[in-house]
């Protein structure tokens, strides 16, 4: 079957939510295509490809050999799009990449003030080929879209002027000679399942003992390096961590008391000759990790990654703590006395050998268990938290289903993070909102978001498909709820008999009355803040709109949150379930379900993206 736009983007996106770390499906296009066409592995693409700025116009690379047994480097720009005007920029962005790689060939530096890493695993790569690879090496520059009519997108004058100058730059410069230009539509990519060349091996040291497992699978507990680990996480950056339940808790990590603080301590005490190397050891958790097989050697295990890679299912802090106080030690103290200690560093280690991904899945859960995590970090890899991040990141806003991610994303990839300018929403706070928005459900789970995640069952009601239409529709309960409370707090300080309501108690069941007269009487209150996650501060239009929502000419329930609620000069139980229904029927709202009203919400932006393209 020839791929079209719709396959290959329905392709990407389920790649993106298997496989992917990163929280934009467009930064996916460029992984799957090195999969799909170059054969590379899941995690090995992601890790050759760009998430972010200063990539100097590299989206992704593969390099392999030709026929003559000569370095083949691709060089590539991925455009998820079918607009002409996206497909242009990728061809400038590509006489950008290839300038960067003539700098790489002559003399080993980007120059640029800040490098992504897909620069510098492209550098590393060959550097790493054997002695006089510059002169053989042959570069292919691809630009990857989803054009209908490639031919005649090249034919257009200003397509086929930036085709010129930059076959003319290549025969200036280093490229000359050993460059070429390849498109990549639909009807050139293949959406088939391919099998993948095994990723490269990597040595751990090991001491310890093995065993069998039921079906197939083998455990090795025992004691590893610690610098194996970082040369894992240098190699792999935060797709190492794509399995585990949560990322770096960097905010944990500033308290003193903290894990990461303590592993901190322990490792300057070792290299600074404070602490015995074996201190390490015995103060702290060791690392469970997986990879599909691994063969003893004499000092050691050679992991095989297989097509599935290797994975830090438990230890994220412990890996990421250390591979940070290597990089800046490495800078500090560059004369490197300290690195024969630190090469003697021990971390108990759990590996599980298995292509088994339930058994995977079984052992996170198992051995994140026994430190305090959010139960809904449980969730975090279920498929439909990855497909809420893949919405979520389209609108520019990151979706944290995985704790600590955020703060992570922001220290390890600052440049990545920029691009969530419309806001970040929490996998607890949306589920908060659906539950106090849904009349299907109950307040209790509202009050406790955190019931929602003990039982699948729970989870499985809250997250449901029903509720799950319009993302666009999720971030505006998101921005309604905390409105609705700050709306609250005015009315404490205005207005006399207000004077002793808890805004945090009433908020839930104000909330749900709210978002089902939006839903019945004003829909377009939710089609204006449902773009981007808001700040509703006191002069904000959405804190005006809902204060105007509280008043006589719209709910009442200014008038009526006392009339109901406020008795024998106190406020009563706000989840008294006779008083909302009373409240429910004053103002006619038993039979809206604004879920369903609001299904189709985020139509809205795939009309205005048709018309962009239209008129592009």
């Amino acid at each position: 079957m020839m791929a079209t736009a719709a396959t290959i983007r329905a392709g990407v996106e389920q790649f993106h939510r298997e496989h992917g770390a990163t929280t934009r499906v467009e930064d996916a296009f460029a992984p799957w295509v090195l999969h799909k066409r170059y054969r590379l592995t899941p995690q090995e693409a992601f890790v050759q490809s760009s998430d972010g700025n200063h990539d100097g116009g590299v989206d992704g690379f593969a390099l392999q050999r030709d026929r003559d047994d000569r370095p083949l480097l691709y060089v590539m720009q991925a455009k998820l799009s079918e607009n002409p005007t996206l497909a242009r920029k990728g061809l400038e962005d590509l006489r950008r990449a290839a300038g960067l790689v003539e700098r790489l060939m002559v003399q080993g530096d980007s120059e640029l003030p800040s490098e992504n890493r897909v620069i510098q695993r492209m550098r590393a790569a060959l550097y790493g080929l054997d002695a006089g690879w510059q002169q053989g090496l042959q570069v292919r520059l691809v630009l990857v879209h989803l054009l209908k009519e490639q031919e005649l997108w090249l034919s257009s004058p200003n397509v086929q002027k930036l085709r010129r100058d930059l076959l003319n730059e290549l025969g200036d410069g280093a490229l000359a000679g050993r460059a070429s230009l390849e498109f990549l539509g639909p009807p050139e990519l293949d959406v088939a399942d391919v099998i993948p060349a095994p990723a490269p091996t990597s040595r751990m040291q090991f001491e310890g003992t093995e065993f069998d497992i039921p079906g197939g699978d083998r455990v090795m507990l025992g004691l590893g390096r610690i610098a194996d680990f970082v040369e894992l996480h240098e190699r792999y950056q935060h797709h190492l961590f794509a399995k585990n339940v949560r990322m770096f808790l960097r905010r944990e990590a500033s308290k003193d008391q903290s894990a990461a603080n303590q592993i901190r301590q322990t490792l300057e005490g070792i290299c600074n000759e404070k602490l015995p190397v074996e201190q390490f050891a015995l103060l702290h958790n060791g690392i469970t990790l997986t990879a599909a097989r691994g063969k003893r050697e004499e000092t050691g295990v050679l992991l095989e990654p297989g097509t599935e890679g290797i994975h830090v299912l438990n230890g994220c802090q412990t890996v990421y703590t250390s591979w940070k106080f290597f990089k800046e030690w490495s800078k500090r103290r560059p004369d490197g006395a300290w690195k024969s200690r630190w090469e003697r560093i021990r971390v108990p280690i759990r590996l599980v050998l298995t292509r088994d991904d339930e058994r995977i899945r079984q052992v996170t859960i198992g051995a994140n268990r026994q430190t305090s995590i959010n139960s809904s970090a449980f969730y975090a890899h279920d498929p439909v938290q990855l497909s809420l991040e893949d919405r979520f990141a389209r609108l520019n806003i990151f979706y944290e289903r995985q704790q600590g991610a955020w703060d992570h994303l922001n220290n390890a990839d600052p440049n990545h993070a920029s691009t969530f300018i419309n806001g970040r929403l929490e996998i607890e706070s949306t589920a908060r909102c659906v539950a106090a928005a849904s009349r299907t459900l109950g307040f209790d789970l509202a009050k406790s978001p955190q019931r929602i995640f003990d039982s699948q069952e729970q989870y499985k009601r809250v997250f449901h498909e029903k509720h799950l239409r319009s993302v666009r529709f999720l971030l505006f309960l998101d921005n309604a709820y905390r409105t609705t409370k700050l709306v609250l707090q005015d009315l404490t300080k205005e207005i006399d008999k207000y004077e002793d309501l808890q805004p945090s108690r009433f908020v839930i069941p104000t909330f749900r009355l709210l978002v089902l007269w939006v839903a019945r009487r004003e829909q377009e209150v939710a089609e204006e803040f449902s773009r981007l996650q808001l700040q509703p501060k006191p002069s904000s239009p959405i804190r005006s709109t809902f204060r105007l929502l509280m008043r006589h000419q719209k709910t009442g329930l200014q008038q009526l949150l006392p009339e109901f609620w406020f008795e024998n000069g106190e406020w009563q139980d706000p989840f008294d379930k006779d008083r909302f229904q009373a409240a429910l029927s004053k103002l006619h709202l038993e039979a809206v379900d604004p879920f369903e009203l609001f299904r189709n919400l985020d139509d809205l932006d795939e009309e205005a993206e048709d018309e962009e393209v239209a008129a592009s």
